[in-house]
């Protein structure tokens, strides 16, 4: 990493850490005090502050106001140990975006750094086009559209790649498809795959408590975090419960999160996996039609800061299929009012599996449903299936 890295000022107290980050390149300057701070950022601009909790002069609430009164898109992060949680939370509660800790080498600080910037950035661009729409002003009407479109293109970003699928569905022989939805403009649905190791790679779903603008900033959020806790998870019940742990400080009163959040191991035939009160995960035998159904129990993301998450299993042999799906799924209503409902979820996999007689993918799957479903949607729905080769590929 080369020194002087632009954009990152280092508020601490303990000169020691800002030197060892400041010769790493982590930072670009250090100040140790809020008013040394206001000084720097009053002659130049940054793009980020890593404030300690021992430089807040006993008021973080205080602290980051003034910050954020030099500058309103400095992204403000609590640089605190991992124990001092008391201090994690007051800073955040003050507006601090999440936490880096001297716990971190200096490649993962500057890697968690990018990577919340990167959203922080993005999620500021959706709050500055909240505010215009709110504002609802006739001369700014024409341009709406055009706002919401490149915000839907911002959050679209979040999705899995092109070239990322290729190289999950090449290295581990599997095919990926999707089906994403929002009933508004924007949503509060995410989905995402990860590799792990040479056999196996992670697979999850997000839906979060409401739709539009609201739910489609919380996914940027939570894609911040999921790719800061990824590397580090030893299970999915742990990785479930870290996120968990971070994201309940963050979420306004009455938002949260249903999550599934699994590993496909195509070295031992099965999907293990843990749920925050996510819809069951199916695995759809392709051959005979049968329809294996998980168990999504769990506490939703967001309500409870400390939660244990339980750990499940399910076979997925070759020519298996996973099936993940956003509640909508289930509880969308067609034209005449009925509801499919867990069950109904079930027998569209297996109806379809049977017709098909082959690798199957969400296509088809979803066609019945899509064909039926009253629109507009009530909810955001994602589908996501993971078929993997066999005997049929």
């Amino acid at each position: 990493m080369t020194a002087g890295r632009p954009g990152v000022l280092f508020i601490a107290p303990d000169q020691a850490a800002a030197k060892i980050l400041r010769r790493e390149g982590v930072v670009a300057a250090v100040a140790g005090d809020l008013a040394q701070a206001l000084a720097e950022l009053g002659q130049r601009p940054f793009d980020a502050v890593l404030l300690a909790a021992g430089a807040t002069d006993g008021d973080p609430a205080q602290a980051v106001q003034s910050l954020l009164a030099v500058d309103p898109d400095l992204a403000i992060l609590a640089w605190t140990r991992p124990d001092e949680e008391a201090a994690t939370r007051d800073l955040v509660a003050a507006g601090a975006l999440d936490r880096i800790g001297p716990e971190l080498a200096a490649p993962e600080a500057a890697a968690a750094i990018d990577g919340l910037l990167a959203d922080h950035r993005a999620a500021r661009r959706l709050e500055k086009r909240r505010h215009a729409w709110l504002a609802g002003t006739r001369e700014l009407r024409g341009r709406l559209e055009d706002e919401l479109l490149l915000a839907w293109i911002a959050q679209k970003s979040l999705l899995p790649d092109a070239s990322l699928l290729d190289e999950i569905e090449g290295g581990y022989g599997v095919a990926i498809s999707a089906h994403v939805e929002p009933s508004s403009e924007l949503g509060g649905d995410l989905w995402g795959v990860m590799p792990i190791d040479d056999w196996s790679f992670a697979l999850y779903i997000v839906d979060f408590s409401g739709h539009g603008m609201a739910a489609a900033l919380n996914t940027f959020r939570l894609h911040a975090l999921v790719r800061e806790l990824h590397a580090g998870a030893e299970s999915p019940g742990a990785f479930l419960s870290a996120l968990n742990a971070r994201l309940a400080g963050q979420l306004a009163v009455g938002q949260f999160a249903t999550m599934l959040y699994g590993i496909v191991d195509t070295a031992h035939d099965r999907f293990d996996y843990a749920s925050a009160g996510a819809p069951p995960p199916l695995v759809v035998d392709v051959l005979t039609g049968d329809v294996a159904i998980g168990d999504g129990a769990g506490l939703p993301l967001g309500i409870a800061a400390k939660v244990r998450y339980a750990e499940r299993r399910l076979a997925l042999p070759p020519d298996g299929l996973l099936l993940l799906a956003s509640d909508a799924l289930a509880e969308c209503p067609d034209q005449a009012g009925h509801r499919l409902g867990r069950a109904g979820a079930a027998d569209l996999a297996r109806r379809a599996a049977l017709d098909e007689g082959g690798p199957l993918a969400v296509g088809p799957i979803l066609e019945p449903f899509l064909k039926s479903v009253r629109r507009p949607l009530a909810d955001d729905l994602t589908v996501v299936c993971c078929q993997r080769h066999g005997s049929i590929a």
